[in-house]
């Protein structure tokens, strides 16, 4: 997609400049513009202040990124049978307790049908299938091909420093506790 040559900020004052009472002609002319690009401008940001349009062309990135998103993890030919595919979410949160802990694939998978907890955060019940760690691994490699894993951790990243919490990573230690006895050297 071209890049335009002018700012939201830009249009926007150009097209503030024939509200105020130039003429289209002459607007264009002096902004070197066509009448078509200035009836397109006027049509996508007529009415809109400055950080409106900011807001929109945000909008029109994050709508891009997703598209691309979806078309890596889209539907799946259907016509050759088989199992229908786990939920996307379902699979990225697997892959943040995976990231978050410092598992194995294997392991993710393991403790997500072990663990009720872990469980509850993917959104399953004690009965339901569990992606297996081949199924992950495939996702996780689509996500790295369309480029956006290391994008969807740092979003969740800031939406968890957002909300007034401390994102740290953690291990699962397999450990008992035992009461001591109080040495006493009196």
């Amino acid at each position: 997609m071209k890049k335009s040559r002018f700012t939201e900020a830009q249009i926007i004052a150009v097209l503030r400049e024939q509200e105020a009472g130039g003429t289209t002609d002459e607007v264009c002319r002096r902004h070197g513009i066509s009448q078509q690009t200035f009836y397109r401008w006027k049509s996508k940001y007529g009415g809109l202040e400055v950080s409106d349009a900011q807001k929109l062309k945000a909008l029109e990135d994050e709508n891009r990124r997703l598209k691309k998103l979806d078309a890596v993890l889209g539907p799946r030919d259907r016509s050759k049978g088989g199992r229908p595919s786990f939920d996307p979410v379902l699979k990225f949160r697997m892959l943040v307790l995976q990231a978050m802990h410092g598992l194995s694939l294997a392991q993710t998978e393991f403790l997500v049908a072990d663990r009720l907890s872990w469980m509850r955060f993917c959104g399953l019940g004690p009965g339901d299938a569990v992606p297996d760690a081949n199924t992950l691994w495939d996702f996780r490699e689509a996500l790295i091909a369309a480029g956006a894993l290391d994008a969807l951790f740092a979003r969740l990243d800031r939406a968890i420093t957002e909300a007034g919490y401390l994102p740290m990573a953690g291990q699962i230690v397999d450990a008992t506790l035992v009461a001591a006895p109080r040495q006493r050297n009196t």
